[in-house]
């Protein structure tokens, strides 16, 4: 269920800002603050996103596998770009990816060492999820459309996350715009399934699976 799956996105975002607020230390308010207001702008854009592929069901539904069956927005129009443009944000902000990054290195510094194991092991890979799960399923014309963008994007966070990560004296910093990095070749990965969707079905497999090892990978030398 797409409203569910809305619902335990937003409850993962309370449990990370008490942690980073209560129990961070520096100045742990300021980064659960900004961390809050960067992932509640993307559920916002999220929830939107979800409400427009519930109207362009028909009948109304939010079955996710009854959306996947459907494909009610096929590309090229205006309506379908904006709801993917509002997945895209929503998932994006979580990922991170660059230019949605800027709340993580705060959060990472300044949340407790298990909170930022969660963090970068763990609360990342939703957003990556998120793009699987729901953009590439339910609206995959769209995400070939937009393959190439999104590559470059990923490419921009891959280049961007390494070059600021060379300059860190602090570990937890470090960490976190690797992470940026790490994020940006599981997007590379994403966004060459999507622009292989079209007929190329080993090749779609074969980039899924380089984006899922890298997710696990990255969970793993980080948590």
């Amino acid at each position: 269920d797409l409203f569910l799956f809305f619902v335990f996105w937003d409850l993962s975002l309370v449990g990370i800002y008490f942690l980073i607020g209560a129990w961070g230390h520096g100045d742990a308010r300021r980064s659960a603050l900004k961390f809050f207001v960067y992932t509640f702008a993307g559920s916002l854009a999220l929830l939107l996103a979800i409400l427009g592929l519930y109207l362009a069901t028909e009948p109304r539904t939010f079955d996710m596998a009854e959306i996947i069956r459907q494909q009610p927005l096929p590309a090229g129009g205006v309506y379908a770009t904006l709801v993917f443009l509002g997945f895209f944000i929503g998932f994006g902000v979580k990922t991170p990816v660059v230019p949605f990054h800027t709340w993580l290195p705060p959060a990472h510094v300044d949340a407790p060492g298990p909170a930022s194991a969660v963090l970068a092991g763990v609360l990342l890979k939703m957003g990556t999820y998120g793009f699987v799960r729901v953009l590439m399923s339910m609206q995959p014309e769209t995400f070939a459309r937009f393959a190439f963008p999104i590559g470059v994007v990923a490419v921009v966070s891959i280049v961007y996350g390494a070059l600021v990560a060379m300059a860190q004296t602090n570990l937890k910093r470090l960490i976190a715009y690797t992470s940026v990095n790490h994020m940006g070749y599981v997007m590379l990965g994403l966004a060459a399934a999507g622009a292989s969707i079209a007929g190329q079905e080993d090749a779609q497999a074969l980039a899924l699976t380089g984006a899922t090892l890298e997710m696990v990978a990255h969970g793993l030398i980080t948590g």
